[in-house]
């Protein structure tokens, strides 16, 4: 049996919005039995800008912030509240300093309670040494895209921007993964980890990065366990396919998940067709744009070929396999 289906391709553009900051150290200072500490100073890559975490005990809540200064100049808020029950983040704004001389400032928070006698406390912080981290980013490249259930995969991370040496850490597998191998340095710019899955699914591993000055970002990459994939035949340009099949191994009559992605920098309406092989006793019920079930009754290894086709004609093809016990 053959099915074929022509579907329009729609693309999804993620955007990301990174923020890096430097580490900090603080003190407070208490009136009575109310006190304030401010428990991170961080300056907004490539700005004017500082983010304060602020905490208060004692007196009587909620809190105010009624002044912030770092190096003698007074701060305005742009986000974040002013009045807290027990801890705010905020940032502030020092428009006459500049970003070098905010990376390594001393300040003041004042911070008064709501009590009849509105007792006030004052906690100092400093911000650090460097604001050099603008552009800190990071990868994640798995050996393999396509591992097999419960079989370890290496996962290599790699910084870059900001202030080299890099430390990573809070390496996330995704869903039903298990760490296998802890994170360890590699050079001073990337590590590795492994990692393997239970189940077939489309998961997300991500990892942090760490620079020598203290700031911090994360990455994250897509990985199928239990599934395959191959591409062919690339034409028009970029014009491409990957072949994807979740799980690779199923039981007669049993749903498996095909879904073909099209990859192309042509501007040309691109269509993809499935074809199946003839012998594999297969049904199919498409799902969604390029997706599809599948349910094979006859046992077997069985190869799927996706064929993508734009509006000029030009062909790729891309094909997984299936084993149906």
């Amino acid at each position: 049996m053959k099915s074929k289906h022509l579907l329009n391709l729609a693309t999804l553009v993620i955007t990301a919005l990174l923020v890096s900051a430097c580490g900090s150290t603080s003190s407070s200072t208490q009136s009575g039995s109310f006190a304030c500490t401010v428990t991170s100073a961080a300056v907004v890559s490539g700005s004017t800008q500082l983010t304060l975490g602020i905490y208060a005990s004692g007196g009587t809540s909620n809190y105010s912030i009624t002044g912030v200064s770092a190096n003698g100049v007074a701060g305005s808020l742009v986000s974040g509240s002013s009045t807290f029950a027990s801890s705010s983040s905020a940032t502030y704004s020092f428009s006459s300093l500049t970003s070098t001389v905010l990376a390594s400032a001393t300040g003041t928070v004042t911070v008064t309670d709501s009590s009849d006698t509105s007792q006030s406390a004052s906690c100092s912080f400093s911000v650090g040494t460097s604001s050099s981290s603008t552009g800190l980013a990071c990868s994640i490249s798995p050996s393999n895209s396509y591992p097999a259930l419960n079989t370890s995969t290496a996962f290599t991370f790699t910084g870059s921007g900001g202030t080299a040496p890099y430390t990573f850490s809070s390496f996330s597998p995704g869903s039903y993964g298990t760490i296998s191998s802890a994170i360890a340095s590699t050079s001073t710019t990337t590590a590795q980890a492994y990692a393997y899955y239970s189940y077939s699914t489309t998961v997300t591993p991500t990892v942090t990065v760490t620079d020598a000055t203290g700031a911090t970002n994360s990455c994250s990459t897509s990985v199928y366990p239990g599934s395959s994939g191959t591409g062919t035949g690339t034409t028009s340009g970029s014009l491409s396919c990957t072949a994807i099949l979740s799980p690779s191994s199923i039981y007669r009559n049993q749903n498996a998940y095909g879904v073909a992605q099209v990859n192309t920098s042509y501007g040309g309406g691109v269509l993809a067709s499935i074809t199946f092989p003839v012998a594999a006793g297969l049904t199919v019920d498409f799902t969604s744009n390029l997706t599809a079930t599948l349910r094979f009754a006859n046992a077997g290894t069985f190869t799927i070929t996706y064929v993508v086709q734009d509006s000029s004609g030009a062909q790729a093809t891309c094909s997984t396999v299936e084993t149906v016990l």
